[in-house]
């Protein structure tokens, strides 16, 4: 019978051989996406079809959600800097935590929700009908075809996704700094822009 130190060796090692396949298999994925044979006319087709699926179809569903919860966390926080008195500190709350920490948040949230199950569904059935095999046999590098592209696009949509959670958010700003504020758009947009940093934008 195994003692407990050999069962916890046994999983530690278990644990220490996937983790170690799964980073090996993420570098492998990340160096091809810098090679330039990895574009290949097939893999920009892929990419092209795996942005659209991403980023242009859940548009209608990702504005209106952006909206909602955009007016939500913008109206939320003024109201407490209100209170607070720190109305000099909008901008800063602003681009420091709302635009640079939330807004990609969430929006990697509503990807992983909707995009990540289908890919990895996508998956799935392809090798359960055993098309990775087909792939193989005709020499077409999975990591290319299959990965890469799917990997690129994750980081593209994330981008612009985010930008434009971020865009929406600072709309609602300008709404709820005059609600709350009473503050003219010209004031809200100086307060916005002396607070953006270089950082902000990357």
């Amino acid at each position: 019978m195994k003692t407990f130190w050999e069962k916890l060796g046994r999983a530690a090692i278990g644990i220490f051989e996937d983790s170690a396949d799964t980073i090996v298999f993420a570098v492998r994925v990340f160096v091809r996406i810098f090679q330039r044979k990895t574009y290949s006319s097939a893999m920009r087709e892929v990419l092209v079809n795996q942005i659209y699926f991403t980023s242009v179809q859940i548009l209608p569903v990702f504005i209106i959600v952006s909206v909602f919860f955009g007016s939500l966390l913008i109206g939320i926080v003024f109201t407490m800097l209100k209170d607070l008195g720190l109305t000099e500190f909008i901008g800063h709350v602003l681009m420091g935590l709302i635009v640079t920490e939330l807004s990609p948040f969430l929006t990697v949230l509503l990807i992983t929700l909707r995009s990540a199950s289908a890919i990895n569904t996508e998956m799935a059935v392809m090798k359960v009908n055993r098309e990775l095999k087909t792939l193989a046999t005709f020499r077409i590098d999975i990591v290319d075809y299959l990965l890469a592209p799917r990997v690129l696009n994750g980081i593209i949509s994330i981008v612009l996704l985010s930008s434009l959670f971020s865009i929406v958010l600072l709309i609602s700003g300008i709404l709820f700094a005059r609600l709350i504020f009473g503050m003219n758009i010209n004031v809200y947009t100086n307060m916005v822009l002396n607070s953006t940093h270089f950082s902000d934008i990357l």
